[in-house]
C-alpha cells in the first residue's frame, strides 16, 4: 500500500487512547462539510465511551486498527 501524506484529519482522545477519525490530502477534496462534522463529533463520543473490551472485540473484529507508534529512545 502507497504511503500517502495526509494534511487534514480529526482524532480524538481519552487518557491513553486516540482514536484517528479521518484524513485526507487537501488536493484530494476540501474540508469537511457541517453534516460531517456533527456525525464526526459523535463518532468521537461514541468511541471514547466502549469499554475495554468492546475495544479488544473491535480490534480482534478488525473494526478497528491499532497503529502503534514506539517511542524512539534517546
Amino acid at each position: 500500500m502507497a504511503k500517502v501524506a495526509v494534511s487534514e484529519h480529526c482524532a480524538t482522545n481519552k487518557n491513553d487512547r486516540w482514536f484517528f477519525i479521518v484524513g485526507f490530502e487537501k488536493n484530494q477534496r476540501d474540508n469537511i462539510n457541517e453534516k460531517e462534522l456533527k456525525f464526526l463529533k459523535q463518532l468521537s463520543v461514541d468511541l471514547l465511551q466502549i469499554s475495554e473490551q468492546e475495544l479488544l472485540n473491535s480490534l480482534k473484529d478488525k473494526m478497528l486498527l491499532e497503529i502503534v507508534h514506539e517511542k524512539k529512545e534517546s
